[in-house]
């Protein structure tokens, strides 16, 4: 006689019922259910929920193994943002079903500019900027508010900012080719609509004809390979200034 071993291969079911279709103040009450079908080893025995696509995952519950399981839990998040809301369900044979994706949009405050950056190469330049025409420049602006799109305008010049997802600021090389003094105007966006212009200050664009800056000051920087960043060189140790003029 032969032995025949049946396998549970099929995967639970899971459904997110509640209607994320607009922006909200605080996190709702997320519900759902699991179904887990098949003929053997059936039954839910974990369910967890992400709010970032599935980077993490946090407890719901651990059932005792029904093969239909309703879900209810509040997502921790508590700061304006979008947020990817997942549920997965985890069979006693460890088979996993992962929900349709939610987009879930905290919003309480309209987003705003709190901070820029501006260098060229490792020269981190402070106001009154002053750039040399057809340089590349790196900017990186900090906002809040759950900001969703950013862009960049100086004079007749517009530019797309894109966010780092390790430091949340937004980044990019930019190049000016007309001179000028213009205003730097940043626009933000987020994840409820609402859109705000700031302006961040002024910029003197001047064509490159190697004269000197009368008064301008220097500040040399060294990158700290322990802590990944750029510190101002000790000019003192070699009988320099640091900055000087």
């Amino acid at each position: 006689s032969k032995t025949v071993i049946l396998a549970d291969t099929i995967k639970p079911v899971v459904k997110i019922e509640t209607k994320l279709d607009q922006a909200v103040a605080q996190a709702p009450i997320m519900e759902g259910k699991i179904v887990d079908s098949g003929s053997v080893n059936v039954g839910i025995v974990k369910v967890q929920y992400s709010v970032d696509g599935g980077k993490s995952w946090l407890l719901v519950d651990e059932p005792s193994g029904a093969s239909k399981v309703e879900f209810s839990f509040v997502p921790e998040v508590y700061e304006d943002g979008n947020y990817e809301v997942l549920v997965r369900a985890t069979d006693k044979s460890g088979n996993t079903g992962v929900s349709a994706p939610q987009t879930l949009i905290i919003d309480r405050l309209p987003p705003r500019i709190i901070h820029s950056l501006w260098r060229v190469g490792p020269i981190i330049l402070s106001a009154p900027y002053q750039f040399v025409l057809g340089v590349p420049v790196q900017v990186a602006v900090q906002g809040i508010g759950g900001v969703t799109e950013m862009k960049l305008e100086i004079g007749n010049s517009k530019f797309e900012l894109i966010k780092n997802s390790e430091t949340g600021l937004w980044e990019n090389e930019i190049v000016i080719y007309e001179a000028g003094n213009w205003e730097i105007m940043v626009s933000a966006k987020d994840g409820g609509g609402n859109v705000i212009e700031q302006n961040i200050g002024n910029v003197d664009m001047r064509a490159n004809d190697n004269s000197p800056l009368r008064g301008a000051e220097t500040t040399i920087y060294r990158y700290d390979e322990l802590t990944k960043r750029f510190k101002v060189w000790n000019g003192e140790v070699y009988g320099q200034a640091n900055p000087s003029t």
